[in-house]
């Protein structure tokens, strides 16, 4: 059963600890998200007829960045104000909040691979949060939450099939991922029910599994990563695959790590099959650090 969230009227304590909280945005937060929206302005592409080129504008990621400066400070004030904010403007309620946060989440896994691992890092800690909030607003008992977990693979299955490729599939595909690694925080799957998932075959329960392996990478789940890397059925899959991978490359073992290795780099090569290219930025740019950490790992060995 979900739980309710009920408007109170806040004590002047409480609205106090809200506007402090407003004036303590996080300053590698900032700098981060200022990073993107620069970066997002900006589009850098090669032909080899005309050679590079270069265009500047303003896009709606843009936009979407300059709210998301602002996320670190609501979820502090989800935090702070548990119910609704009455005030004499209007009413701004808890689960108001919350619909935002898998937009938001999933603007945050957009502009992730183009960032350096200092950002990087800072960005996964605020969306680990934002996810904290979202599965603990959702979900009440483990059964409901795994029963919540096989409808979101329906939806995502229902989203490949009905919308056409291209971005503004892309991000609602994360708008899902988003729920399902929310979730995932409630289910508390083991590794035997994620790799049963994974095994059902639907790409939606494939998706599910992968992203649980990013809140829970689970070394036993090895197998199914290299699975989705080497034989994806779909790019946004194996984009997930790679991601999960990265999690657990610390408890991989020698052999595990050759493997991985060798899948990322067949994937890379050019062939038929090969998802892997130059032209996939997002993707290619996370196999290229997977297969860096892998090489720190090797030489240690």
């Amino acid at each position: 059963m979900k739980r309710n969230f009920n408007s109170t009227e806040l004590p002047l304590g409480q609205l106090n600890a809200i506007l402090e909280l407003l004036l303590l945005l996080p300053r590698l937060w900032l700098v981060t998200a200022v990073l993107v929206i620069l970066l997002s302005m900006i589009d850098v592409a090669y032909s080899a007829q005309t050679g590079w080129s270069f265009n500047f504008g303003i896009k709606s990621i843009t936009a979407v960045m300059f709210g998301l400066i602002w996320l670190p400070v609501l979820l502090r004030i989800l935090a702070v104000a548990g119910g609704g904010i009455k005030t004499g403007a209007g009413e701004a309620n808890t689960p108001g909040l919350i619909s935002l946060l898998p937009k938001l989440i999933a603007t945050l896994d957009s502009v992730e691979p183009s960032l350096g691992k200092a950002e990087q890092e800072q960005v996964a800690a605020v969306r680990q949060e934002a996810e904290q909030k979202l599965g603990a607003a959702a979900a009440g008992s483990e059964a409901e939450a795994r029963d919540r977990l096989s409808s979101l693979a329906r939806e995502y299955e229902e989203v490949r099939r009905v919308m056409s490729s291209g971005s503004q599939r892309t991000f609602r595909m994360q708008e899902i991922t988003a729920r399902i690694r929310a979730m995932a925080g409630e289910a508390h799957c083991d590794s035997q029910t994620i790799s049963a998932m994974f095994n059902r075959g639907s790409e939606g329960d494939r998706i599910v599994a992968l992203q649980m392996l990013h809140r829970y990478p689970y070394r036993e789940c090895f197998s199914l990563v290299v699975n989705a890397i080497a034989q994806p059925r779909s790019a946004f899959e194996q984009f997930a695959a790679l991601k999960a991978a990265s999690k657990m490359l610390s408890d991989m073992n020698l052999d595990q790590l050759q493997q991985l290795q060798q899948a990322i780099l067949d994937q890379r090569s050019e062939g038929p099959n090969h998802w892997l290219t130059p032209e996939d930025k997002p993707r290619w740019r996370l196999s290229e650090q997977v297969l860096d950490a892998i090489a720190d790992r090797l030489k240690g060995a």
